[in-house]
């Protein structure tokens, strides 16, 4: 009888069977957003009024999204005068009948309320003829949880290329001013879903007229430029219990359930000896309905990574995963803290995708070992709308492959593959997973003592295979293939 065999290492099996599966995207439409603003405003009033006047008109219209133009009136007079600022959309993007157009208002050193946006109205304009009736802003604002500053969306029936709004005078005792900082409407289109496009801030009452670097928020868009190296300073007083201080970012879409938030925080050393973190929450929104997930950052669900310390306090990474769909995250820093200032620096927050879920050969896992010449069969768990590109470097590069399954060519050495989620509609990706592949080289041929026995019939034949430490010999009766009859050294 001729015997063939052959051996592996402890750990890796010569040969691997696979199969390819290749799982076909549904063809699933983008519900991608960008923005498009206004980029040319006209100004003017109606009365006899000297004092009713646009300052700053041009901050209405320019890239600074915090920026505002602040719309004047004159109080006392006789006959209530109006001022009105109105906001003109590119000649290349004009928005179709239907299209909501969202203006983002705002007040100085006044809370918002009904009241005051009871004095405010919106009317769009197909070129100077009037799309519909004007609309007062208190009839469309459904939310004003940020104190300070609200988005009111209005839908006209008819094509349409600018909105003016208008502050009337005599409809709201004490209101002299108002602020407008831009107006825009949303486009199908790529975009950036993990970084913001705005932001919204305000606060409390009891931090009225302190100013902002007291109670208020400094640099506020700075928490919305994509540059963590950059920061808004949110500012809740000095021991002033119940007041806060609050900045929400905001995102261009609603995320996916499993999206997940990371802030990118700096707190003072001296806030954190004094438990700052139960004065600091987060909570998230979609759009003007509020998730009510509000909680501390000394909440079990939330992660908190503290970093190194630099001239601004310590740093921190804030990450938690929303149970719900949300296009806006909210931090609020709570006052209370006796003698000292409460503030912290908010350099940004992102959206993140889910890493993808990898199955190797069928088995869910991030590594495994082959013998060299072998092919690996690599999976991405399908998810809707999404993509999964396959890199052979960490960071930046080129796809080796584009799709669920990836089957690698014939390997020869220790390999590290990486896989990113891709969300139709969005240029970003999730953050890469990695799957180590070690391959671990082929043994040498088997040395056998007695390679060839001589033996009358009936008696047993022994074959003893060289020792060698960390592999296996396997037996076989057939010159290739086929399956092993024995494992070990010793054959008999």
């Amino acid at each position: 009888m001729k015997l063939k065999f052959t051996i592996t290492t402890s750990k890796f099996i010569l040969k691997l069977f696979t199969a390819i599966l290749f799982l076909k995207l549904l063809n699933c439409t983008s519900l991608a957003q960008t923005r498009i603003y206004a980029t040319e405003q006209a100004n003017g009033n109606s009365g006899l009024c000297a004092g009713c006047t646009v300052t700053d008109p041009g901050n209405a219209t320019n890239a600074n999204h915090s920026d505002f133009a602040r719309l004047n009136i004159t109080l006392g007079l006789l006959v209530p005068p109006s001022t009105y600022q109105t906001l003109i959309f590119p000649a290349t993007n004009r928005p179709a009948a239907g299209t909501p157009v969202i203006v983002k208002l705002g007040t100085g050193d006044q809370l918002l309320s009904a009241s005051l946006l009871g004095a405010v109205s919106l009317q769009a304009y197909n070129n100077q003829l009037p799309v519909g009736n004007p609309v007062f802003a208190s009839t469309l604002a459904s939310t004003l949880n940020n104190n300070n500053q609200v988005e009111v969306a209005l839908s006209p029936t008819q094509n349409y290329d600018r909105v003016k709004v208008t502050l009337n005078g005599g409809l709201v005792a004490g209101l002299s001013n108002f602020y407008l900082y831009g107006a825009y409407f949303n486009v199908p289109g790529n975009t950036a879903c993990d970084a913001a496009v705005d932001e919204l801030n305000g606060i409390s009452a009891g931090l009225l007229g302190l100013g902002p670097n007291v109670g208020g928020v400094v640099n506020p868009q700075q928490a919305a430029d994509e540059n963590l190296t950059t920061s808004s300073t949110l500012n809740a007083g000095v021991g002033l219990a119940g007041a806060y201080a609050q900045q929400t970012v905001v995102f261009s879409n609603p995320s996916v359930l499993g999206d997940s938030v990371r802030l990118t925080l700096s707190i003072p050393q001296t806030l954190l000896d004094a438990g700052v973190l139960s004065n600091i929450q987060v909570s998230t929104a979609n759009g003007t309905t509020d998730n009510n997930d509000s909680r501390n950052l000394s909440s079990a669900l939330i992660n908190v990574r503290l970093l190194a310390a630099d001239a601004s306090g310590r740093k921190a990474i804030i990450s938690f995963a929303p149970a719900a769909t949300f296009n806006r995250v909210q931090l609020r820093l709570g006052g209370g803290i006796a003698n000292i200032l409460s503030t912290l620096n908010l350099y940004g927050a992102q959206r993140l995708i889910p890493q993808p879920v990898v199955s190797i050969n069928g088995v869910v896992s991030n590594q495994t070992s082959v013998c060299a010449g072998s092919s690996v069969t690599l999976s991405a768990a399908a998810k809707a709308n999404t993509v999964f590109r396959w890199y052979n470097i960490a960071a930046a590069g080129t796809p080796v492959f584009e799709g669920n399954s990836f089957q690698t060519p014939a390997l020869t050495t220790s390999t590290i593959y990486y896989v990113e989620s891709v969300r139709n509609g969005c240029i970003n990706a999730s953050e890469r997973a990695a799957v180590i592949i070690s391959v671990n080289p082929v043994p040498a041929a088997p040395v056998v003592a007695n390679s060839a026995v001589s033996v009358c019939s009936g008696q047993n034949a022994s074959f003893i295979a060289q020792n060698l430490a960390g592999v296996n010999v396997n037996w076989y009766t057939a010159a290739s293939g086929g399956t092993a009859i024995f494992t070990g050294n010793t054959f008999t």
